[in-house]
Order: C-alpha cells, then sequence, then structure tokens
C-alpha cells in the first residue's frame, strides 16, 4: 500500500450488511517470521503463530537430515507475541520473545525459554524484573557459558535511555540487573554485536539525523567480564546509516553509509556511498575512513538486507547495493568488495546473483569459515510470479552456479526467509503461501549444490496451497453422480484457465467455464444466466438445513429469497427468508417457533453472515469486533462500471476521463469501489497523465434523474475517505496486469432511487507522440465504454481474467484496454442524408473469411464498423463486405480499416505483418478461384473471397473455401431479394442501408415516435370533423365553418407528411418482415431456427475447446500430433453434427476414444454427432 493522503477525518462508520469479516476463516492460524539456528546436525525452528481467538504462540520444531525428530508444538501462548529469537548452543536452545496485549495498554515484556535440545521447554522466564521502566531487546550472545541480552531502555526516574545488557551465569533462569552500555539509545534502537575468541563487541551509533555527522562508538565485553571503555570509530566526521561489523581475531572491520555532497552536472547533489574502516588491535584505533567507488552509471547506493559485513581469517567481505534508473525503469545490483589481507586492498565484483534478480529481489548473505552464501529473493514464470529462491555459494574466489532451492514448485513466500549453515549443510525456512498458512524448509548436505524437495513443517495448508501440488478433480457430472451438492462442485485449479462454475442453460447441470468463454458462451445463453443465484440459494438452503444449530425446521418452512446482488465474478448475495422451527434455537427468544433468517455468501459456498431474527448468529466469533476494514467483504448491489473519456480541453491533448459505478438502487447503503484508471504515477504526470482543472472535476453520487443519491440526515460527521492506492494483480494471458484502486468506501444512500451513480474524474489522459490516448483499467464489475463520436478506436478490448489472490471474495476481474485518436477530420455529417453515400445507385455485398495461421481474423470489432460511406463493414453482418460506389476496390476498404493488403503483405493495424517468404504465402480466392491479387478488385454482389495466409495445403485451403461458402449461404444478406424493403433515408443521418439491427432499432424508434404524433393528430382532426359537422346543421355559422376547414386541412396535410419519404411499414409489419428473412434462413438448412442454433452453439464450442486445451501456441504439425481435427460441420440433411478427423488416426483406437471423450463433455446430450474421416468423401 502506498498511502497518498487524507481526506478530511476518517470516522467509523458502520456498513451493515455490506461490511462482514471473514467468519468462515474464523479458526484459522495463520504463520510467520520462521528462525532457523543450527546445531551439529539439528535444525531448530521456530516461527509465530496467530488465530483470531485464540491470540498468538510461538511452535518449534526439530529437523535432522531433513526429517522430524521433534513434531511442530506450541512452546509458548500469550496475547500478542513478536520479536521472536532462538540460540542453539550444545544441547541448550534459547528462545527469546516480546509479550505485548492485543490493545498495546501495557508495557511489553521480554521472556525466554529454555530447552533440553528441544525435548521439553521450561516456563516462561521475565528477563528483566525493574519497575517502570520500558525496554527492547535487539540481540542475544551466549559465550564463556554465559547467557548476554542487549538493548535500549527508558527509566521513568531517570527520564532518559540508553544503551545496557544484562547476563545470566545459570542458562537464562535468572538474570542480573542492567548494566549501562552507552550513555545514549533511544528504545529499540539496534545494538550491533559479534564476538570473537571469547570477547563480545558491541557497535551503536548516536542516531544523527542521516545527513548529519555523527559518531559511531566501538566497546567490548572481554572474557572475565570487563567493559572496556569507549573507541570512537569515525571521529564524527561522516554521517552514520545503517552499521554494521564484523570480527576475525583481532582485526575489527565496520561499514555502513555516508550521505555526502557533491557536485555534478546537475549543481550540488546528495548521494550514499559505503564507507569502511578497519582496526588490527582489538578496536583499539581505527584508520582512516575508506569509500568503495559506485558504478557510476547508478543513481544512489542503498542499504542491503541482513548482514553485509563478513571476516574469517584474512578475508573481509563487504556488500552494497546500487539503484539504476533509465528513465523508465528503476533496477539494483548488489556488489562484493573482497579483500584476502584484512582489508589492505579489495576488489569490487557484481555478485552472480544479480543475473537471477535483476530489476526485482533482493539477497541475503551469511559466512561460514571460508565458505560465503547467498540466497536471493525473486519471482519466475511470468504472469504468475511464483517465488523463487537462489543459492550460491563462494570458496576459493570460485562461486557455484545458482540453485533454485524452491526449483518448480508453484507458491508466494514471505519477506525475509532466513537460512543457515554448518559445515556442508545448508538449512532454509521460509513463510510459504499468500494467505500465511505454511512453512517451507529445505536442506543441502552438499554445500549448496542441490537442495531437497521443499516440504511443509507447519501443521497447516495443504499441498495445493503450499506447494502448489494441484488437486486431481473429477469432472463436474462425475461429481454430480457422486451426489456433490452444486455448490460444492469443484473446478479445475488451472491458474491459467481460470475456471467458473455455472449451469448449462438447457439442463442445469453444473459445468466449468474457462474465464476467457465465460461472457461469449452467457451470450449465446449456453451457460443460464440464473447459474450463480441458483448456486447460492441451494447454499444457503444446504447450510441451514445442516446446522446443528438448527435442527429442527419444519419440513418445507424454509423460504429463501435473494435480496441483493453484488454483480461480480462469482457475484456475493444477501439472502433473506423465513422458517419454523419445532423448539426453540437460542434462550430468551420471543416467538421461539418463527424465525427470520439473512445469509451472506460469496464464492458460491462460502457463508460470511448467517444472522437469526437480526439478533442471533450462527457463528461463534464476536460480530462487534473491529477489524480493518479492507479485511472485510463488502456486499453492495453494483452492476457495472462506464468510461467515458471526454473530449480535449487544452492544446496538450488532455481529456477527462470520466468513471462512472453503477449501483442498484432502493437499498439504505451503496458502496463506491473506487476502481481507477491503471498508471497514475508521480514520474509520468504531465506526460500521460495530469489533473483537470477545477470546471472539469467531477465528484457526485446521483440517482437516475442526476438528483443528490446521498441521505444526508444519516450521513455521519467528520466523514472522511482515505486516499491510499491499492493494487490487485490480475492474470490476463501472459499478461500480469496490476489493477488499481482508492479506497472504497458506504455512504447512506435514499431508498427511494432505481439507480445509484458514483460518477468521478479529477485526472486526465493525455495522448502519446502519436496522438494515440491509451487507457488501462481493471474492475470487478464489467465495464462498458461510451466514446466521443470523434474518437477513431484502436483497441476497444475487455476481457475477464482471474486475480492472482482473491478481492472482495471475487476471484475474477475485468480488464479494459482501450486505444484511440481524436479525428479531427471527422463531423457529424458523415452519413448525413446530403452525402454522397449511394450516390452511384449501387449497393452490392460479398462475403469475406481471412485466415492467418488457420485462425479467423475477427471483423466484429467496432473499429472496423462503418468507416467509410462507399465500402464498408456494418455490426449486424461483420464479414459482409458493402459497396455502394462504382470505384471502390478491396485495397481500399482496407485502407479505411488502417490496414494494407498487396500481392505480397497483409499488413494489419497494429503493425504485424504477414509476408509471402519461403515458408509462408499470402493466398488470395474469389468465388474459388484463385488470383495473384485482390487489392485493385471491385466486388461483386454474392461475391466469395478468401484471404489465408500459412502454410495450407491444399486440402486445408478446400476446408476454408468450404467455411466460406456455409458463411456466404447463411448471411442475411444473400436474402435481400427476398424482402424489397425501401427503408429510405432517416432524418437522424441513418443512409439508405439493409435492414440491419441498428436500422430496424431506428425504424422502430421512429415509428413508434410517429405513431404518437399520428394519434394526436387523429385525435385533434377527429374533433375539428365533429365540430365542423355541428356547425353545418348551424346555417349562421358560415365564418367558424371556413375557420375550422382550414384548420381541417391544416391537420391533414401534417397526416400526409408523416407517411412521405417512404415509411410505410408500421412497427409490427417490420418484425414480420425479419421473420420472413428467418423463415427462408430456416427452409435453407431445413431446420427448425431452435434446433439450428443448439447446433451452431454445439460447434463453435467444440471448437473452442480444442482450441484453447490443445492447439494454442502450436504449430499445424503439433496440433495434427494433439488432436487431428480436420474440421466440425452441421448437416441439416441428417440433423447431426458431423466431426471430421484426419485420415491418419483412422486406425488409431486410442486417439479416437479420447476425441469421443472431447465431444462427449462439449456437446450437448440431446445433439446427435458422428466422426467421420478425410478419406471417407
Amino acid at each position: 500500500m502506498v498511502l497518498i493522503g487524507m481526506v478530511g477525518i476518517v470516522s467509523h462508520y458502520d456498513e451493515g450488511y455490506f461490511a462482514f469479516g471473514h467468519h468462515e476463516d474464523e479458526q484459522e492460524t495463520r504463520f510467520s517470521n520462521p528462525l532457523v539456528s543450527v546445531h551439529n546436525d539439528k535444525a531448530n525452528i521456530i516461527w509465530e503463530s496467530y488465530n483470531q481467538n485464540s491470540g498468538s504462540a510461538i511452535m518449534f520444531t526439530q529437523l535432522s537430515d531433513g526429517k522430524t525428530t521433534i513434531a511442530p508444538k506450541d512452546i509458548a501462548t500469550g496475547s500478542f507475541i513478536g520479536n521472536i529469537k532462538i540460540l542453539s548452543q550444545e544441547q541448550h536452545i534459547f528462545v527469546f520473545y516480546e509479550l505485548s496485549t492485543r490493545n498495546g495498554n501495557a508495557v511489553p515484556q521480554f521472556y525466554v525459554l529454555i530447552s533440553d535440545d528441544g525435548k521439553t521447554f521450561s516456563e516462561p522466564k521475565l528477563i528483566l524484573t525493574v519497575d517502570d521502566v520500558y525496554y527492547g531487546i535487539t540481540s542475544v550472545e551466549f559465550v564463556n557459558e554465559k547467557l548476554y541480552v542487549f538493548g535500549t531502555m527508558w527509566t521513568r526516574e531517570e527520564n532518559t535511555s540508553y544503551a545496557f545488557y544484562s547476563v545470566s551465569d545459570d542458562f537464562g533462569n535468572t538474570f542480573s540487573e542492567p548494566s549501562k552500555l552507552f550513555n545514549q539509545g533511544k528504545v529499540r534502537q539496534d545494538i550491533v554485536t559479534t564476538t570473537s575468541n571469547g570477547v563480545i563487541y558491541l557497535l551503536m551509533d548516536d542516531e544523527k539525523d542521516f545527513d548529519e555527522k555523527g559518531s559511531l562508538y566501538l566497546r567490548k565485553i572481554l572474557s572475565d567480564g570487563t567493559l572496556t571503555d569507549i573507541v570512537n570509530v569515525n571521529g564524527g566526521k561522516t554521517t552514520v546509516t545503517y552499521p554494521q561489523f564484523a570480527v576475525s581475531g583481532e582485526n575489527v572491520y565496520v561499514s555502513w553509509r555516508d550521505r555526502v555532497h557533491e557536485k555534478g552536472n546537475f549543481g550540488i547533489t546528495e548521494r550514499w556511498y559505503q564507507v569502511f574502516t578497519k582496526s588490527h588491535d582489538g578496536g583499539k584505533t581505527f584508520d582512516d575512513v575508506i569509500t568503495f567507488d559506485s558504478d557510476p552509471k547508478s543513481i544512489d547506493t542503498v542499504g542491503t538486507e541482513g548482514n553485509f559485513v563478513f571476516a574469517h581469517g584474512n578475508s573481509v567481505y563487504v556488500l552494497w547495493k546500487s539503484e539504476y534508473y533509465d528513465g523508465e525503469t528503476q533496477s539494483f545490483k548488489t556488489y562484493l568488495a573482497y579483500s584476502d589481507n584484512r582489508g589492505k586492498d579489495f576488489t569490487i565484483e557484481s555478485v552472480p546473483l544479480n543475473d537471477e534478480l535483476s530489476q526485482h529481489g533482493y539477497m541475503i548473505s551469511k559466512l561460514d569459515k571460508n565458505n560465503f552464501y547467498q540466497i536471493g529473493m525473486t519471482s519466475k514464470n511470468p504472469p504468475f510470479n511464483d517465488a523463487a529462491v537462489y543459492f550460491t555459494s563462494r570458496s576459493l574466489d570460485a562461486d557455484t552456479i545458482p540453485v533454485d532451492i524452491l526449483k518448480d514448485i508453484s507458491t508466494q513466500i514471505g519477506w525475509m526467509p532466513d537460512f543457515a549453515t554448518n559445515e556442508n549443510n545448508v538449512y532454509f525456512v521460509t513463510e510459504g503461501n499468500n494467505d500465511q498458512s505454511c512453512i517451507l524448509y529445505s536442506y543441502s548436505n552438499d554445500g549448496g549444490k542441490s537442495f531437497s524437495d521443499v516440504v511443509n513443517i507447519s501443521p497447516n495448508g495443504t499441498p495445493k496451497t503450499c506447494l502448489g501440488i494441484e488437486d486431481e478433480i473429477t469432472s463436474p457430472k462425475h461429481q454430480t453422480n457422486l451426489g456433490t451438492d452444486i455448490e460444492d462442485i469443484r473446478c479445475n485449479d488451472d491458474r491459467t484457465k481460470g475456471y467458473i462454475l455455472a449451469l448449462r442453460e438447457r439442463d442445469d447441470q453444473p459445468i466449468c467455464v474457462t474465464s476467457a468463454s465465460y461472457d461469449k458462451l452467457s451470450e449465446r445463453e449456453i451457460i443460464s444466466d440464473q447459474s450463480f443465484e441458483t448456486i447460492a440459494q441451494s447454499a444457503a438452503k444446504n447450510y441451514l438445513l445442516s446446522h446443528p444449530k438448527i435442527s429442527s425446521i419444519v419440513d418445507d418452512s424454509l423460504v429463501l429469497e435473494i435480496f441483493m446482488t453484488r454483480h461480480s465474478i462469482p457475484p456475493a448475495f444477501v439472502i433473506r427468508g423465513s422458517f419454523e422451527t419445532i423448539s426453540p434455537i437460542y434462550e430468551n427468544d420471543s416467538d421461539p417457533f418463527n424465525h427470520s433468517v439473512e445469509i451472506t455468501l460469496v464464492q458460491n459456498n462460502k457463508v460470511h453472515l448467517a444472522l437469526i431474527d437480526e439478533t442471533y448468529s450462527l457463528f461463534e466469533s464476536d460480530l462487534k469486533e473491529e477489524r480493518h476494514p479492507r479485511l472485510d467483504t463488502i456486499v453492495s448491489p453494483t452492476l457495472k462500471t462506464i468510461l467515458s473519456p471526454g473530449d480535449r480541453i487544452n492544446n496538450k491533448g488532455l481529456i477527462p476521463l470520466i468513471i462512472t459505478e453503477v449501483s442498484q438502487g432502493g437499498y439504505d447503503k451503496t458502496t463506491h469501489w473506487t476502481f481507477q484508471s491503471i498508471g497514475y504515477q508521480g514520474d509520468n504526470r504531465d506526460e500521460r497523465w495530469g489533473f483537470l482543472p477545477d470546471q472539469y472535476r467531477i465528484t457526485e453520487t446521483v440517482d437516475e434523474f442526476g438528483n443528490d443519491a446521498i441521505d444526508r440526515e444519516r450521513m455521519p460527521e467528520n466523514f472522511g475517505i482515505p486516499l491510499p492506492l491499492f493494487t490487485f494483480p490480475v492474470l490476463c494471458g501472459d499478461e500480469r496486469i496490476e489493477g488499481e484502486s482508492g479506497w472504497h468506501y458506504t455512504l447512506p444512500t435514499r431508498n427511494d432511487t432505481s439507480m445509484v451513480y458514483f460518477r468521478s474524474t479529477d485526472k486526465g489522459i493525455y495522448p502519446d507522440d502519436n496522438g494515440v490516448y491509451d487507457i488501462r483499467f481493471v474492475s470487478l464489475f464489467k465495464p462498458e465504454v461510451e466514446l466521443q463520436p470523434n474518437a477513431k478506436v484502436i483497441t476497444n478490448e475487455t476481457i475477464l481474467c482471474p486475480l492472482e489472490k482473491t478481492s472482495n471474495d471475487a476471484t475474477h476481474a475485468y480488464y479494459t484496454k482501450l486505444e484511440f485518436q481524436i479525428d479531427d477530420n471527422w463531423t457529424a455529417s458523415y452519413y448525413s442524408p446530403k452525402s454522397n453515400i449511394g450516390s452511384d445507385d449501387i449497393h452490392e455485398h460479398a462475403t469475406i473469411l481471412a485466415k492467418i495461421f488457420g485462425d479467423t481474423f475477427d471483423f466484429t470489432q467496432s473499429n472496423f464498423q462503418l468507416k467509410n460511406p462507399q465500402i464498408n463493414f456494418e455490426p449486424a453482418q461483420p464479414n459482409v463486405i458493402h459497396r455502394t460506389s462504382q470505384d471502390a476496390t478491396i485495397g481500399f476498404l482496407f485502407e479505411t480499416l488502417g490496414m494494407n493488403l498487396s500481392s505480397q503483405c497483409f499488413v494489419f493495424y497494429d503493425g504485424r505483418e504477414f509476408c509471402n517468404n519461403d515458408e509462408y504465402e499470402l493466398k488470395f480466392y474469389i468465388n474459388d478461384q484463385k488470383r495473384d491479387d485482390i487489392s485493385e478488385y471491385v466486388l461483386s454482389e454474392d461475391d466469395r473471397i478468401l484471404i489465408s495466409y500459412g502454410s495450407d495445403n491444399e486440402h486445408e485451403i478446400n476446408e476454408q473455401l468450404s467455411e466460406l461458402e456455409s458463411m456466404a449461404q447463411y448471411n442475411y444478406f444473400s436474402l435481400e431479394k427476398l424482402m424489397n424493403i425501401d427503408v429510405g433515408t432517416v432524418s437522424d443521418g441513418t443512409y439508405d442501408s439493409d435492414l440491419g439491427f441498428e436500422t430496424v432499432k431506428k425504424l422502430i424508434e421512429f415509428d413508434m415516435k410517429r405513431q404518437e404524433e399520428k394519434t394526436l393528430l387523429e385525435n385533434d382532426l377527429y374533433q375539428k370533423q365533429t365540430m365542423y359537422d355541428e356547425l353545418v346543421e348551424q346555417s349562421n355559422k358560415q365564418l367558424a365553418l371556413e375557420s375550422i376547414s382550414d384548420e381541417i386541412k391544416k391537420l391533414e396535410t401534417q397526416l400526409a407528411e408523416l407517411t412521405k419519404n417512404k415509411f410505410q411499414y408500421t412497427t409490427e409489419e417490420i418484425f414480420q418482415k425479419v421473420g420472413e428473412i428467418e423463415s427462408e434462413n430456416i427452409l435453407m438448412y431445413k431446420l427448425r431456427p431452435e434446433k439450428y442454433q443448439e447446433y451452431a452453439d454445439a460447434k463453435i464450442a467444440l471448437e473452442d475447446t480444442i482450441k484453447e486445451d490443445f492447439w494454442n501456441g502450436k504449430s499445424l504439425e503439433e496440433k495434427m500430433q494433439a488432436f487431428p481435427l480436420v474440421s466440425v460441420q452441421i448437416n441439416p440433411n441428417d440433423e447431426n453434427l458431423e466431426v471430421m478427423l484426419s485420415d491418419v488416426v483412422k486406425y488409431d483406437a486410442e486417439k479416437i476414444k479420447q476425441f469421443e471423450s472431447v465431444i462427449e463433455n462439449t456437446v450437448p446430450d440431446n445433439l446427435s454427432w458422428t466422426i467421420i474421416f478425410s478419406d471417407d468423401e
């Protein structure tokens, strides 16, 4: 989280049924901060555990040669435990920890546990028993059979703080009164300690500001307990940040970072340098401070993680990290200064792990005699960014090849793993998984050349959550046959697919669909639009009927209805209902036999809250316990989001981007999620984005009429909104997208509204050097894009992707990629009646199919529709070309789409080129006849045009030509001669065209308006005619008759005008004509329309399954080896789906059986299908 700022004062606001804690996880214990200490061949490991109900504990386990010798067990418990340390010495194990209260209303205390090689542990021993002190322990040492603790403390009596130490000569059972080490030291300030030859060395600085010169102090405790005088290491001549030191014999080596001012190309600047000094007389005197050379290409020196100064014999090692920035990317490199002559001379080199870590990651280093070990933590397997831990060692100036300890497992790890070494053994431990349920362990007995398989040594976690080992999950059909309730059906955990549990429309059977196909299958009505509702109600019902606290429900008395839906994937629901019981559920129930219930349900079967009679919870934990708002799941009636880029507001091209969140109205409270466009960073401000002037900023919560939707009477006083930035990664194919949002907040809203709109913008988008606006957006709710009419779309794509981690119990999010330019030549009259559309009195049509390596080019995108009045595609029939000009060529058509077509190359709008070469060829066919070039071709009515690029053979070309012929037969426009509807020119700019869907819509709208006007005129006319007839009978009313007669003529003229311009069809007649066209198609295919649609959907689903699961990313040869599918066709004569396979597998029974299984799992049971082979023709 990056804290940007705060607006107002944040007050606690009860969000009612909108915010609940993770009650389904109330018993879950989380683990963190594992540490390992080694003695001989035993690895002693401790870690912290925390449970929401039971508090904190320290767990201990012991392993030897990779085998557990002591099972994990609690060795200490308390309200809140932290700051743990472990020290192993001979048969003694010492565990130190800090104990505090959860609300922080008591002074923390420090304890030690003592163990006899881990078999048993003592009761906690309080280290200091003095009163009125506040202290912290930063390090511990065991030397000369004595246990030392070091820290800083503040005493009430002296009202000052200082560094202290305390010693135990009975192995931690009792400790001496604290003794002063240094007269300065803030509480919890680090004291760096190390030992050599029975002497304890102590290092501490005076904590001056980072840019202020300060002193670094050294002191020793000799083997007889004598405390030596303080030595000023640097003489107060440098700044001091993050000091460390190492000792070998009488040699003391100290290093830290120094902040200096230097003159450069940009004047006087400040930067850090790593500096060093040494002593060869046990720290009595020190040499002058030297500065290590930093890479001149770096912009600064930053601190490394863990220890960075090491010494053994005559060898000295000093590490630091340099920071780089190239204007776009920040990166780091770790450098090693090595000396083999006690620090007299150093060689500086980049450490080998830099190649593995590059831009992201960090290192931890340790020295065991002459063996220098490093582990580097980074990520692998983009876009999933699984954790990788690379290990390398250096001995006798030779570095080993880095080895990934985690190997091929898929998991995440916590910050700062730990490792320990002993002789040739290396022991590694880390917190695993994002939900802190695992402690991972691995070891090496060959100096780190290889490591054992990683194991989870905690009592929690599963192979899936800890090690990424997928569970074996059977098909939904098999699970259903075993009696699994629909809400408990599990989908495959393949994170590349992001499977979603849904119900099939025709039979409500559970199916698992990929995130990429979910929207597509929903639009085709293969998936039931009530899938999630049905699953949720089943889950709520089964939860209540099986709950032990309400086992006395009367049969058939339970009634449940969905009260609220949050339209994420999957949705979250508030379900309300009632039931009767034959006995009371809880004490003091005023009506023990009739009950109401409210259930909050997420992720199909997770119950967040179950409340009986608005008072009695079926959960154990207290609902009133305060939790961090970001950990709560919000159920608010959000429907969708809308992105609305505006027009340019200044000469730099800045445009506002309005983001609207749309929610169902009628509820007391509504949540604003504050999803925002990706990429608002400080270093690209005024380049990619900028703040809008005040007059363009919008922040409003309104109803469907634009009125204030907030219930101001219920608005809390001093309500404020924090302004942090949260990121939530989504995995979209090969991309990892970091979605962004602010702090979601809930407002009291009027319950008399139909809709609630949260509309906001305070930032705008700048175009790039090519005038392209690039907007990326991630939301839990499906976005719609509203563009200005002068926007020339390059890319407008929204896809559903799995989230890396659940966010508010949603598993998926929508990613929108929008690129467009503003067309300065656009005018509103482009399609007006005055334009020259159809001036040649021509309207010809052709069907086109473009295949690139076997994949069909998609002309349905909006940026390909209605681009030019002379030749274009229209939305209703995206594979049909319309030509209304005498000389508009195919080449000109593609130019209007921002593409280029020639005899040698097909160049896409995004710059990709598909050109003739030794391996692939660009082929053209018109009406089955091959052409060398079609760029200058002028199409004729009912032409069939094929563009094919790849290594396609004659058989594959014939298949593509057959596919094209089927498309042409099924096009509405090939039947235009059956309709003969002349719709004329509509006055709003719709031009004389075919009866496409948009034209029908406009005609209906205009016809309804015309009918309303006609009805009013007819009523007026009837009244005037009635008055005229009455006046005729009165002979003395001639003037009045003439006046009314004029009015009647005027009304008749107006009525006549309504029907001119060839508006001759009513709404009913238009629909009738559309039905006649549909009937002709039915006759053509000899199938009922519903049956044909079922077969068409099954054909697409089967093709998609083969493509997604077996063909993506494969060459043609690999495709044929995986699944040798030639084509899927509908046979209207036999009412059959024909699946044609290559004749190469005609006698391969196993391959055919495998393919039959795929068909059975994809094609509905009520449709017939057969497998034929290519040589059967």
